[in-house]
């Protein structure tokens, strides 16, 4: 942990204001000092305190890293690893006021449990689930499974997302996306959780990838995905707000979006998550057996 305090005390002479400064630094990661100096540290935080303000900093060196709790991302497969998600999530969306109170403190649906589901989680180190999303497959219409419904978004758009199975290909969803509403490094969950995804519509062999969003939310998708709107806003199973959906053709842009992300959070990603496509494929074919027309790659 890196822990960086400023203190200053004003005194007023006349109309004008003389500050004095007095830097108290230690940096520290796992019990060992940080040599970097501590203007390589970034995202102050400012606590007031009567007449004597303080600046303490819990930061991050952009030298070596340290200071902030690794974030990794994994496909929640146990039962408690599937809870932790579920009371993540639970937190995330009633925070929102997207859904309401329930004394289980879980969000949860039937779509969960379903052979074309995986839950994505981005932990910290001590295995906190801090950000999560559900991945689902619609298998194409050729396919055995084509009569299941993989996800909410066939049974309310299901006039829209029939277009697009034209080309009798699977289409990957990314729903359920939430992120704990208090974490420091909400941005970077977000990337984590939006990159999962992608690169997880890619292991499918899905030609489109598609998404649920409202408010701000919708310009995260359009930027970082390339997703577009169709249809018009609609009301959400279990959801107290009009959602929109998104779409993208992964052919034209999966390369392109990969572009738009942060190439250090790739890089990064790709050398903690090595098999990451393999693992999403292995998943759907053990829960599920998907084996007909999920890519061998």
């Amino acid at each position: 942990m890196v822990s960086t305090i400023r203190s200053w005390r004003e005194s007023s002479a006349s109309q004008e204001t003389e500050r004095k400064w007095i830097w108290r630094g230690v940096s520290r990661r796992n019990g060992r000092k940080c040599a970097h100096p501590v203007a390589t540290f970034i995202s102050p935080r400012r606590r007031c305190n009567s007449d004597q303000l303080s600046l303490i900093v819990s930061l991050q060196c952009k030298e070596c890293g340290s200071g902030r709790l690794k974030l990794s991302v994994i496909i929640a497969s146990s039962p408690k690893q599937r809870e932790d998600v579920y009371r993540q999530r639970y937190d995330a969306y009633a925070h929102e006021r997207a859904i309401d109170p329930n004394q289980e403190q879980t969000f949860t649906d039937q779509y969960d449990d379903l052979a074309t589901s995986i839950l994505i989680a981005v932990t910290e180190e001590s295995d906190t689930v801090v950000g999560s999303l559900r991945f689902s497959v619609q298998p194409p219409p050729s396919h055995d499974s084509a009569q299941t419904v993989s996800c909410p978004e066939f049974l309310i758009f299901s006039e829209v997302l029939q277009q697009l199975s034209a080309d009798d290909r699977p289409i990957a969803s990314g729903s359920r996306f939430s992120i704990r509403h208090d974490h420091k490094q909400r941005s970077k969950i977000s990337i984590l959780l939006m990159l999962a995804q992608i690169q997880a519509a890619q292991a499918t062999g899905a030609q489109w990838g598609i998404a649920t969003a409202r408010g701000t939310h919708l310009n995260f998708y359009e930027r970082l995905l390339l997703m577009k709107p169709i249809g018009s806003e609609r009301r959400m199973p279990g959801l107290n707000y009009d959602y929109q959906l998104l779409a993208s053709n992964l052919d034209d842009n999966y390369h392109k979006a990969l572009k738009r992300f942060p190439s250090k959070i790739v890089a990064e990603f790709a050398a903690a998550n090595p098999h990451w496509n393999e693992s999403v494929r292995s998943r759907l074919r053990a829960t599920g057996g998907f084996e007909f027309w999920l890519p061998s790659l």
